[in-house]
């Protein structure tokens, strides 16, 4: 674990691995051929794994809307009035490392352009 990374509304820290780690989790994400589920499963991860001292927000949102648009799928956003929510779920997400909750709620509430996906299930190859 580390103490260097501060999660406001947890005591939760990740644990810190090596780089070889953290590219054998990034690929098995990647290699998820539903293209939603693969961008908010790996900017989610990305999140959690806390892999900067700061900004980890920042980068798992940027790698959501990377795969998202670089596939012509839109875009994810936080609208402002639900930005507490998602930061409350987000913590427990952090803490349970159970992202399916958070997934369901972004594909319905963070997603936006081309189609988003509201159920992952009936999406194939989305």
């Amino acid at each position: 674990m580390t103490d260097d990374v501060i999660i406001s509304g947890t005591n939760w820290r990740p644990e810190v691995h090596g780089a070889e780690y953290y590219h054998k989790e990034i690929m098995k994400l990647l290699d998820n051929p539903n293209v939603t589920d693969r961008a908010v499963k790996t900017g989610l991860w990305l999140m959690r794994s806390q892999i900067f001292k700061d900004g980890n927000k920042r980068i798992g949102s940027f790698a959501i809307n990377k795969i998202l648009i670089e596939n012509g799928k839109g875009i994810f956003k936080v609208p402002v009035e639900i930005d507490g929510t998602f930061k409350q779920m987000l913590v427990s997400y952090y803490e349970s490392n159970n992202a399916d909750e958070l997934a369901e709620w972004i594909y319905d509430n963070c997603l936006d352009g081309v189609n988003p996906v509201k159920v992952k299930e009936k999406a194939e190859n989305y």
